[in-house]
């Protein structure tokens, strides 16, 4: 399938028994870009640094963590069954979720059950915040986002790369995160009018449920109906 959507083919090669991050057989996944000029006779997966390709590392072994696979639903939309089937098998019973598009994508399900948000640039983030919890955001594509707006959610938690220790950056996000919360806090209430926030981090707000308006705004935008009126 084409994951970076360049219109090259990618490709994903799994390491049952790679140990990423001092996990023994816990296993991981190489993401390879495709590219117009093509590859040689062999390719180092260790030379994988984000532009040209990524390690995915399992997270099977480390039973500290459950992880929600969630992206956009609209990336999936177009995908035929057979790259449908590659994203899906990265899914373990009771440990990892893989959803591509089902309504509890677009209902908040996800984003007010996570302790932890993992992605790039998304809008997403800020229903995540309607609680302030940790955030770690993975620059993918080495992007120069530095003073940069259209990734001023990366102010919200810890920018790494995506050949990373991804144990070692899920614990500093959950360490460190009372050094963004005031960020989080000061975009979230932009987003979301009459939002505030009590001592333990719990949302009170007057007027509509933020929850709520999030989710009628996400669904109103997937089926093309206008959002039901404020109350």
């Amino acid at each position: 399938g084409d994951v970076k959507g360049d219109g090259f083919a990618d490709l994903i090669v799994g390491a049952n028994y790679a140990d990423p991050n001092s996990l023994a057989d816990s296993g991981a996944a190489y993401l390879v870009f495709g590219r117009a000029t093509g590859f040689g006779t062999s390719l180092s997966l260790s030379a994988l640094n984000g532009s040209n390709g990524m390690r995915l590392a399992g997270v099977a072994a480390d039973d500290r963590y459950d992880l929600v696979i969630a992206p956009h639903v609209r990336m999936a939309r177009d995908w035929d069954e057979a790259r449908r089937r590659e994203w899906q098998a990265m899914a373990v019973p009771g440990r990892i979720v893989v959803d591509l598009g089902s309504e509890r994508s677009i209902d908040m399900t996800y984003t007010l059950a996570a302790d932890l948000y993992i992605g790039d640039v998304s809008s997403q983030v800020y229903e995540f915040l309607v609680r302030p919890r940790p955030c770690l955001f993975v620059n993918a594509h080495a992007a120069d986002w530095q003073g940069n707006e259209d990734y001023a959610m990366w102010r919200f938690g810890e920018v790494v790369d995506p050949d990373c220790d991804v144990a070692a950056a899920i614990a500093r996000a959950f360490r460190d995160h009372p050094a963004y919360r005031a960020a989080q806090i000061e975009r979230t209430r932009a987003a979301f009018d009459a939002i505030g926030w009590t001592d333990a981090g719990a949302p009170m707000f007057t007027g509509d449920d933020p929850i709520v308006r999030a989710a009628d705004v996400v669904e109103s935008a997937m089926s093309g109906a206008p959002p039901r009126p404020l109350a």
